[in-house]
């Protein structure tokens, strides 16, 4: 028997009696703040509900240790504010009474996560109102389970945020490597660099490596003609072609949903050129939008991976040089014309086996530290859930 079941024997055999939200805890509303009184940099943050502030003033109306609630926008979102705020006028503010422990609140709350999402209203704007936020029903055992429980998912957060510093800190280290990596001064070799790494470069190219434009040494392909209404009817899970657009948009789909001559069978390197500029490497059959374009080596001794990787370090050169409109966007010559170091292959191969690994520590979604943040995410929200399941309270008349 764990330590929580020995403790509800004890003080509550008979089960927890269910109560309302507005008995436990008083639900205030904040003060409105107008776009004039915002500051940029200030003392306390403003906060609407969300995660992000609104801005900033140099004045508080709510204490550190407070649980917020959106009434608009995301409405129904539960967050803690360690620190002391200012809570708009669209922001609840939950102040416990002494029966309850406010962080026991706050995870109470977060399993009740989906139920307040759908308490909202949808008019215009969709908003939660303090009414039905009031009648919400919460379960309050005995402060001394309260503790408890608290203590144990305090452990599980503090684990999670551990991992986040962690994987945080190792992606500034793997992009301060991948710099030194891609440093090819042969009279200054990097101390970050392996020694075997800066063996070959010392021995294979001993004045310098060649630098050429990426027309050169890469062919460049067209997409497709489709809209991004047509990428979502055509979209099917697990298809074998994938279709980029835009940011993270992409679709899968059949053979014979787009003309046979606008897949491209070769890896590449996708040039996403609208909205926010990057590249994305693809080792699958693929197309993009028509207003995309996308590159394929030129020659074996050309590692596509080692190019990828060069231009991702140089994503910020690319942005610069957005033509700025309603969606930034560069073109053609802009890649066409970039100078790429080209070492020998093997150093091209050493180079991408070293980051290939960095870049799955901290981006892998199976084996990395984010897959292992997902992993412990999970494991906490299914003892939130466990520990947070009473028995009801039997009738003992």
């Amino acid at each position: 028997m764990s330590r929580i079941d020995e403790l509800i024997v004890e003080f509550c055999p008979h089960g927890v009696e269910e109560t309302v939200l507005s008995d436990v805890c008083d639900i205030l509303r904040g003060q409105r703040v107008t776009k004039a009184q915002l500051l940029s940099e200030g003392k306390y943050p403003v906060i609407s509900g969300g995660v992000t502030p609104m801005g900033y003033l140099d004045e508080f109306n709510r204490d550190e240790n407070s649980i917020t609630i959106a009434q608009y926008g995301t409405a129904g979102f539960v967050n803690f504010q360690k620190q002391k705020f200012w809570a708009n006028d669209v922001c609840y503010t939950l102040l416990p009474g002494p029966k309850v422990i406010t962080q026991y609140l706050f995870y109470y709350l977060l399993s009740l996560q989906e139920l307040l999402y759908s308490l909202k209203i949808d008019a215009v704007p969709a908003h939660l109102p303090q009414n039905r936020l009031k009648m919400v029903k919460v379960i309050v055992p005995p402060l001394t389970i309260q503790e408890e429980i608290v203590r144990i998912l305090d452990t599980f957060t503090a684990l999670e945020t551990e991992l986040e510093a962690e994987l945080e800190a190792r992606t500034r280290q793997y992009e301060f490597y991948r710099d030194a990596l891609l440093n090819f001064d042969p009279q200054n070799p990097h101390p970050l660099r392996p020694a075997r790494l800066n063996e070959l470069i010392q021995t294979l190219c001993p004045d310098g490596v060649d630098y050429k434009p990426l027309r050169e040494i890469c062919n460049r392909h067209k997409g497709t003609p489709i809209t991004a209404a047509e990428m979502k009817k055509l979209n099917t899970p697990n298809a074998p072609i994938r279709i980029f657009a835009g940011g993270n948009t992409i679709a899968d789909v059949n053979y014979g949903d787009i003309p046979e001559k606008d897949v491209i069978n070769r890896t590449a390197i996708i040039v996403k050129s609208r909205g926010y500029i990057g590249f994305e490497f693809c080792e699958q059959p693929f197309s993009h939008k028509n207003e995309m374009w996308s590159y394929s080596a030129k020659s074996k001794n050309i590692d596509l991976k080692f190019v990828y990787y060069y231009l991702k370090i140089n994503e910020t050169f690319f942005q610069e040089r957005a033509i700025q409109g309603k969606l930034p966007q560069i073109s053609i010559p802009v890649t066409d014309n970039f100078l790429v170091p080209i070492p020998p292959l093997p150093v091209q191969e050493e180079i991408v086996i070293i980051l290939d690994r960095f870049d799955a520590l901290v981006n892998d979604l199976k084996d990395g530290l984010p897959a292992e943040i997902a992993a412990r995410r999970k494991q906490y929200e299914f003892y939130r859930d466990r520990l947070l399941t009473f028995k009801p309270l039997e009738n003992t008349n």
